[in-house]
């Protein structure tokens, strides 16, 4: 006689393997590039960073920034005597897909674009353009697996905004900061 799985047991089943995955992924915060990091004393507080939406965002365009904007202080930093600094974040996708659309395209909701960093008063690149990319399955690795089961764009929207500005405060300053 064959056995089947109640419902509680697939669950239970697909937040273990969901773990699992985890484990043997590594911190997705860690695979920012910091090659380019600004190694000098520097400040930079949230009014300072500029964010700009590739304009085929569309109707978009305002939900992102708003998103983004709730995050501005993951990446403002104040360093003693540090040089005043402006950073421009950019985003040039943005796809908030749904669980049923992603198992038929293929893919699921991301955010891509980049940030660099110029001293305020001269101009000067301090950080070149560095890429970000994040995705939903970053949101998984990340412990928020409630979030992808539910299907509800604004929550990942935010989640999504929030990895990204913590990639762009890796990729501005290293890891360490």
């Amino acid at each position: 006689m064959a056995r089947t799985l109640s419902t509680t047991s697939r669950l239970i089943a697909i937040a273990s393997l969901a773990a699992l995955a985890a484990c043997a992924r590594p911190d997705p915060l860690t695979s920012v590039p910091t090659d380019n990091a600004v190694s000098k004393a520097v400040t930079l507080s949230p009014s300072d960073v500029s964010i700009e939406i590739d304009p085929a965002a569309g109707d978009a365009a305002d939900d992102i920034a708003r998103s983004l904007e709730l995050y501005l202080d993951e990446i403002a930093i104040a360093t003693e005597g540090g040089a005043p600094t402006r950073a421009i974040v950019r985003i040039d996708d943005f796809d908030v897909v749904s669980n049923t659309t992603r198992a038929f395209i293929g893919r699921g909701t991301e955010m891509s674009g980049e940030v660099k960093l110029i001293d305020a008063n001269t101009g000067e690149i301090l950080v070149p353009a560095t890429p970000i990319s994040v995705d939903a399955r970053s949101i998984i690795y990340n412990d928020d697996f409630g979030v992808i089961t539910r299907d509800r764009a604004e929550t990942k929207a935010q989640k999504l905004s929030r990895l990204f500005m913590k990639r762009a405060r890796i990729a501005l300053y290293g890891p360490g900061v």
